[in-house]
């Protein structure tokens, strides 16, 4: 028999005001007339507001605490969220993965299509193995790598990377933690418990069908959401003048200077050697042997210098060397934190009209000076030489704390956006490391990823690989607010049993009805309702329900039980609460709440068509 219907009369207040607002933040968070975070802030006042004036008692007597409401700030799930996203820029700042990602573009160069299908798919298939938030956590900063190398926003492809592994998810048991909580939940109300391959087919045809929506339809709703950091710094293909220092343990030594790719980075052009008093100018008619102590001028982008910079020994770069001995030896900072900045030569500086050697400028402000950018004329003579004029640009390399005392100097405007901290590969080792141990240790279930992302977002801070600073710049406050008013809204929905009813109360208005259409109706009431309740919340509450419902009606519970798994599942695309993994994209796709609503409404809808057309075949 199907669980009571919730008594109306006693719970009508709190059940309708829950409704509500539940309505009212699904439009705010969607029309943006708000902040985000204001409208996350309102929505939690209202519910402690509203239910310490309008007490309430569930089910066994007991009068309910509003304070259930603010659980959510220390909820594993955003424990889990906030940990990963201090870990993902430490993967960021060291460049620990791009190994990877150059793996991928040697395999497929430059087409852009095919690097991120490919990245997907591999997503999707590794989901079905791996539980998907982990196997997420991996592939995001390898996406956001494979974007940054192809020009593309991170917009355009951290939604489909989430919405790709949900779908991987879904093909087998272990794949999420929602089909173990359905097949928990079926052994609870006498049923079998689900077994390994059980839901393979469907799950295989409706991760198909989404990965070609994903694949070609997806990328063209997304908005280009750029950081606003992107647009102060203007065009990222703007040319540097470069100077390389050849020592005589340089790897350049005896390599022709004609050599096709000679530094092995895109977007580097050897302009210029000089050697002793003698220069040789691009382009090179005869091959030139490179020797100890040449001077190599090039230009290249801000870009592919941090590159050069990160593959290469870092002695190539003349006083880099001199300058980590500095550090050092100074104890203003540690030799692995520097950055890169842009700096420009204000009008009535000091410095116009003088060469970098006159100014003095490594022995005034403690950085190097790795490139000059003049828009005016595109320069071919060695950095050391060139009189500095008005509007110049510098790329300079320091610590932090460096970088930040250039702010004092009337000569210089620090374009403070443009500061960029500088990939280490001993850093890259460590965070390597710890990712590793994170990732194997939630994905074997040794312990809970909320417990192994937290030590390792604390390892990466202990062990150097990100200051403390930069671990709090990591975190979202928008998204802390928004799992908070989420899970509050969840909480409210279940203690005052409203999913229950509206499920309890579709079943009953369609008596009657064919089972299938009765399975479908129902399937839209979870798609729903995961999209606000949590994907794990949708599945414990609904699996008794729709199994009970497959008895009252006489078939297959299967039929019902499949239905629960992928409307939990793949269905909780249009809501960044919906879903772990939409969490985890928010911040570095820089998504609002409308993103998801547009992205994933036809997918759900699509998952929804594909799931009954499956079940009346099958029938």
């Amino acid at each position: 028999m199907m669980p009571d219907l919730p008594d109306v009369m006693s719970m009508s207040l709190h059940l309708w005001m829950t409704f509500a607002l539940v309505l009212v933040a699904m439009w705010l968070y969607a029309s943006e007339r708000m902040p985000m975070e204001e409208t996350s802030l309102w929505i939690l006042c209202l519910l402690l507001l509203f239910f310490h004036f309008v007490p309430f008692t569930t089910e066994s007597g007991e009068r309910f605490s509003p304070e259930a409401f603010l659980h959510g700030f220390a909820n594993p799930a955003l424990i889990a969220v906030m940990s990963l996203l201090i870990l993902g820029q430490a993967i960021v700042n060291t460049g620990s993965l791009n190994a990877m990602t150059g793996f991928i573009f040697r395999m497929f160069g430059d087409n852009s299509f095919l690097s991120i299908t490919v990245t997907l798919l591999a997503v999707l298939l590794i989901s079905a193995f791996v539980n998907n938030t982990p196997a997420t956590v991996v592939f995001i900063p390898i996406m956001l790598a494979v974007a940054g190398k192809l020009n593309i926003s991170p917009s355009k492809v951290m939604i489909p990377l989430s919405y790709a592994s949900i779908l991987g998810g879904t093909t087998i048991l272990i794949g999420s933690s929602t089909n173990l909580l359905v097949s928990g939940a079926l052994k609870s109300v006498g049923h079998e418990p689900l077994g390994m391959f059980d839901f393979t087919v469907p799950g295989v045809i409706i991760a198909g069908v989404g990965l070609v929506y994903i694949a070609f339809v997806l990328p063209r709703l997304l908005r280009d959401r750029a950081p606003l950091s992107s647009d102060l710094m203007g065009d990222e293909q703007r040319q540097f003048v470069i100077q390389l220092e050849i020592d005589a343990a340089s790897e350049l030594v005896g390599k022709a200077i004609t050599d096709e790719n000679l530094l092995g980075i895109e977007d580097v052009n050897v302009k210029m050697l000089q050697r002793h008093e003698h220069a040789y100018l691009a382009p090179f008619d005869e091959p030139i042997r490179i020797r100890p102590f040449d001077v190599i001028v090039l230009t290249t982008t801000k870009k592919s210098l941090v590159e050069l910079i990160s593959a290469k020994e870092k002695r190539m770069f003349g006083k880099i060397a001199a300058l980590n001995a500095e550090v050092a030896e100074g104890g203003e900072g540690k030799a692995e934190n520097l950055a890169l900045a842009e700096v420009l030569i204000a009008p009535a500086s000091r410095m116009v009209g003088q060469n970098i050697e006159q100014i003095g400028f490594f022995n005034k402000y403690h950085c190097t000076v790795l490139g000059i950018q003049r828009r005016t004329r595109m320069i071919t003579s060695r950095m050391t030489e060139i009189r500095l004029a008005a509007g110049d640009v510098l790329l300079v390399m320091g610590t932090r704390e460096q970088i930040e005392q250039m702010r004092e100097s009337k000569d210089l405007i620090l374009m403070e956006w443009s500061t960029q901290e500088l990939p280490s590969a001993r850093n890259a080792r460590r965070v390597n490391l710890i990712f590793g141990i994170v990732i194997a240790t939630a994905a074997f279930e040794i312990i809970p990823i909320y417990i192994s992302a937290f030590v390792g977002a604390l390892a990466v801070i202990i062990m150097d690989c990100l200051t403390p600073r930069q671990a709090v710049r990591a975190l979202d406050g928008q998204i802390i607010l928004l799992v908070a008013a989420g899970l509050a809204l969840s909480t409210a929905l279940e203690i005052t049993g409203g999913a229950s009813f509206i499920a309890h109360s579709l079943i009953e208005a369609m008596h009657g009805a064919h089972p299938i259409w009765i399975m479908s109706a129902l399937f839209g009431v979870m798609a729903v309702a995961t999209n606000i309740l949590s994907n794990n919340a949708t599945a414990l509450i609904f699996t008794p329900i729709a199994y009970n419902a497959s008895v009252e009606l006489g078939v297959e519970p299967s039929m019902f039980i499949f239905a629960v798994i992928f409307a939990s599942n793949c269905c909780a695309f249009a809501s960044p609460i919906g879903y772990q993994t939409n969490l985890l994209v928010m911040g570095p796709g820089h998504y609002t709440f409308s993103d998801y609503l547009k992205a994933g409404i036809p997918l759900a809808i699509l998952v929804w068509m594909t799931y009954t057309l499956y079940a009346y075949m099958s029938y």
